[in-house]
């Protein structure tokens, strides 16, 4: 097609996309291989309890930055050394408080929902997600913001090696605590890569004692992003905390694995995004803004519809790829293949309202999709099961796409 062929195929975003999308391939691989090595190591039940842990505390930790990371990569995009002064300011004490605060309610939450797993594992999860990661992305936008897309997506792909690795240890030395003994190296393997972050970035990070409150004018302008931090991980991860409260374990397993197997193969996608998202943020000319939002629409579109049939075809072959104890993702994974249309559509819309100064219609698109999820969920799931799960998360991705489309042709058309 002419117009994705003049907007993908030259310059410094097709570049960088296809550094990216190697880079995310090699992400694609290690999740892969640790989703399977994990599921057969900890079995479905346990499988299903870690899942619906780890998507607790990844959605508290979605909270830790407060969208500071947003608020540096949109300044850095016209400027390359406001990053630098807006970190030292107060990004970082930011993102050391939110994160303190954001642990200690995931651990109140979990005590009120109970899903059965041992203090060790949930303080382990909880400190990664909320408290390590955050200061992780940060560090990644800072080789984002100077058009270094490949390397910030090898930073955040180090921790994800680690505990790929880690499950092969576990793997080939089991003990009898293998779900704690992992949720110790998933805690290290987050350390590690900070110390690594910090250490290769450009430039260094100031100390301790020059971090200060934000002003109000400061968080007036980063509330829009704080808000959208709040609620663009809470539609990927809101399924899997569903799955394990009102699933029985076993089935909670099979249905995050087959969730969590889509939404890796949706990499590409999240590598073009981004690819093109400090181009977009500093983007004057409405007319190519067009052009380049027509372009993404079809380009995740396409994919979404080829990912979709190789799901469908495909299920049977990856059900034996996990062994016996997982023959019900066959029958899960064609119930999910309209799921990563949507899932597609939304990662590249709801990104392009971001890019477009639209964090609030982003984040009540997202905050729709969630209540949505949940509501259709617990409608849904005492009488059909898993595919009631299946159908409500289809449903809402579905929802935020449109709506997400909905509101870019709206906004085009009055320009």
């Amino acid at each position: 097609m002419p117009f994705m062929k003049k907007h993908f195929s030259q310059g410094s975003v097709a570049r960088n996309t296809l550094l990216t999308s190697n880079v995310l391939l090699l992400r694609l691989f290690l999740q892969a291989s640790t989703l399977i090595v994990l599921a057969k190591t900890l079995g479905a039940s346990s499988f299903g309890i870690f899942a619906g842990l780890s998507a607790a505390a990844v959605l508290s930790g979605s909270l830790s930055t407060l969208g500071m990371h947003f608020i540096i990569l949109k300044a850095s995009a016209g400027d390359q050394g406001k990053s630098r002064s807006i970190v030292a300011e107060y990004a970082l004490w930011t993102t050391l408080v939110a994160g303190i605060l954001m642990l200690l309610l995931y651990l109140f939450a979990l005590s009120l929902i109970n899903l059965g797993a041992n203090l060790h594992t949930v303080i382990a999860l909880g400190i990664a997600e909320t408290v390590i990661q955050p200061f992780i992305l940060l560090s990644c936008m800072e080789y984002q913001a100077r058009n270094q897309i490949a390397r910030s997506q090898i930073i955040l792909t180090l921790p994800i090696a680690l505990r790929c690795a880690s499950v092969f240890f576990l793997a080939a030395w089991p003990n009898e605590n293998v779900e704690s003994t992992y949720a110790g190296l998933y805690l290290a393997s987050s350390v590690i890569s900070l110390f690594v972050a910090i250490k290769l970035q450009p430039g260094k990070w100031p100390g301790p004692k020059y971090w200060r409150r934000p002003t109000m004018a400061e968080v007036k302008s980063a509330s829009g992003f704080a808000v959208q931090s709040a609620t663009t991980i809470g539609p990927s991860e809101a399924d899997k905390t569903v799955a394990a409260k009102l699933l029985t374990a076993d089935i909670a397993g099979h249905y995050s694995l087959s969730a969590r197997l889509i939404s890796a193969a949706t990499l590409p996608v999240m590598a073009l995004m981004i690819s093109v998202m400090p181009s977009l943020f500093g983007e004057k000319d409405r007319s190519a803004a067009k052009q380049k939002t027509l372009a993404i629409f079809t380009a995740s579109g396409l994919y979404g519809l080829l990912l979709a049939a190789t799901t469908w075809h495909a299920a049977p072959l990856l059900s034996l790829a996990f062994g016996s104890e997982y023959a019900y993702l066959s029958e899960i994974l064609p119930y999910l293949s309209v799921f990563s249309i949507s899932l597609s559509l939304r990662i590249s819309g709801t990104t392009i309202l971001t890019t477009q100064s639209m964090p609030l219609y982003r984040s009540a698109i997202e905050g729709i999709g969630v209540t949505l999820l949940i509501l259709l969920a617990v409608t849904l799931l005492p009488k059909h099961g898993v595919m009631g799960l299946c159908i409500a998360v289809t449903a809402s991705e579905t929802t935020m796409a449109a709506i997400a489309w909905i509101t870019l042709i709206m906004r085009s058309k009055n320009e």
